[in-house]
C-alpha cells in the first residue's frame, strides 16, 4: 500500500474540481461504445466526461469519501436538473436558491454523501466547484498575490481574445516582469504549495525545483496555449469559469450525452487495488497522477495490478505533476511518445511537467 495513503488527510474536499485537462485524456483514451472504464474520481468532472463515449461503465475511485460525495452530488445534478440549473447550482452562474435545489435532489445520494453535505451545506451555498483546498489556494493568489504583480487592467488583458502572437508579445513586454517571477516562485514553491494547497505528504518523492518548473510550464500556458478559452487559465486567474472556458464536463454540447448516460458512473471508495475484487477489464484507465505519491518499488506494484485488470490493448493515461514516473521498459506496457507528447504541448491544465499515454500489450 503506498505511504499517501497512511500519512496524508481524507477528511475534507481536497479538490473541488478536476485539475486535469479532459480534452486531452478522452483523445488518449479513445473510449469507444461499451468500453469499460476505471478512472480516479477526484470531484468526478474527469469521469463523467468520459459518459459522453457512452462506456458499459465508470468506476470512479477515491480514498477520500469528501471526494466521493463531490461526484455524487454532480451525479444527481445531472440526472435532475436541465443544463443553465445545472451550471447555477454547481456555481458558474450567481443562484441564490442552491440550498432548495440541494434539498429537491439530495434523495439521489447515498446517506454518507447525503450527510456529508447535510453537514457541509455552505459549500452548497456558495457553490460547490469553490469549496476544495485546492480551489481556496488559488483564491488567495488571485486576492492576495496577483495584485501585487499587476494592475486590473493588465490581469484583463491577460485572459483577453489574442492571437498566439500577441500572447507571447504580451507575456514579454507586459506580464513577465520581477515582480512576478519573485511572488510566483515564493507562492508556488513547495513550503506555500504544501501548506496551503496540497497536502507536504504528496511532496515526499519530488526531488526538483518545485517553482521553476511550473513558473516555466505557466509560460507555456501564457503564450503557447489560448488563454481566452482555458477554463483552468481563467479560474486561477479570475476567480471562476466562464460561460465561455468551461471543462469539458460543464459545456453545453456535452450536457445530453452525460445526462443520458449517468446510470453508467459508478463511485467506489478505495483505491486501485480495491477494483481486482470488481473481476472486470477496463479498456481505458484515467488515472489522474497517483503514481507521483509513490515510491518506485509501489509504483511497480500499482502497474502490475492494472496490467492483471487490463484488456489486451487497454489504453491507461496519467500525467505526472513533480514527480518523474515513467513506465520502467520491462513492463509490458508500451508508451505511446508521439500521442503522448503532442497532447501535452496542448494541455490547458498547464502545471503538469508529463502526460504518459501507456498502451497494455
Amino acid at each position: 500500500m503506498a505511504q499517501i495513503e497512511n500519512n496524508a488527510r481524507f477528511d475534507f474536499i481536497r479538490y473541488a474540481n478536476c485539475w486535469e485537462d479532459a480534452d486531452i485524456l478522452l483523445q488518449a483514451l479513445s473510449i469507444k461504445p461499451g468500453n469499460k472504464c476505471l478512472s480516479i474520481c477526484s470531484a468526478g468532472d474527469n469521469s463523467l466526461s468520459m459518459l459522453v463515449h457512452k462506456p458499459e461503465i465508470v468506476i470512479a475511485i477515491d480514498l477520500n469519501p469528501s471526494q466521493i460525495a463531490c461526484l455524487e452530488l454532480r451525479k444527481a445534478a445531472f440526472k435532475e436538473l436541465e443544463y443553465e440549473e445545472l451550471l447555477e447550482f454547481l456555481g458558474v452562474y450567481q443562484n441564490q436558491n442552491r440550498t432548495k435545489t440541494y434539498e429537491l435532489i439530495k434523495s439521489d445520494l447515498s446517506s454518507d454523501s447525503r450527510l456529508f453535505w447535510d453537514q457541509n451545506i455552505e459549500k452548497i451555498e456558495d457553490g460547490v466547484i469553490y469549496g476544495g483546498k485546492f480551489e481556496n489556494y488559488f483564491r488567495i493568489f488571485k486576492t492576495y498575490i496577483l495584485p501585487l504583480m499587476h494592475r486590473k487592467k493588465t490581469i484583463e488583458k491577460l485572459v483577453s481574445i489574442k492571437s498566439i502572437e500577441e500572447q507571447i508579445l504580451f507575456y514579454d513586454k507586459k506580464w513577465n516582469n520581477f515582480k512576478w517571477r519573485m511572488l510566483f516562485k515564493i507562492f508556488f514553491g513547495r513550503y506555500a504549495m504544501g501548506k496551503l494547497g496540497r497536502d507536504p505528504e504528496f511532496f515526499k518523492y519530488v526531488e526538483d525545483d518545485v517553482a521553476s518548473n511550473i513558473l516555466k510550464r505557466t509560460k507555456h500556458a501564457c503564450t503557447l496555449i489560448p488563454t481566452y478559452s482555458n477554463p483552468y487559465f481563467h479560474f486561477i486567474f479570475t476567480g471562476k469559469f466562464k460561460p465561455h472556458a468551461l471543462p469539458f464536463y460543464l459545456r453545453k454540447e456535452n450536457f445530453k450525452a452525460i445526462k443520458e448516460n449517468i446510470n453508467q458512473v459508478q463511485p467506489l471508495l478505495g483505491n486501485v487495488k480495491t477494483c481486482l475484487n470488481e473481476n472486470i477489464k477496463f479498456d481505458a484507465f484515467n488515472l489522474s497522477d497517483i503514481f507521483e505519491y509513490m515510491n518506485m518499488s509501489e509504483f511497480r506494484e500499482e502497474l502490475s495490478n492494472i496490467r492483471s485488470m487490463a484488456s489486451k490493448n487497454a489504453r491507461i493515461a496519467y500525467w505526472n505533476m513533480l514527480s518523474d514516473r515513467i513506465i520502467p521498459d520491462d513492463i509490458p506496457i508500451e508508451i505511446d511518445s508521439e500521442v503522448s507528447e503532442r497532447l501535452f504541448y496542448q494541455d490547458k491544465a498547464w502545471f503538469y511537467k508529463r502526460f504518459i499515454l501507456g498502451i497494455n500489450n
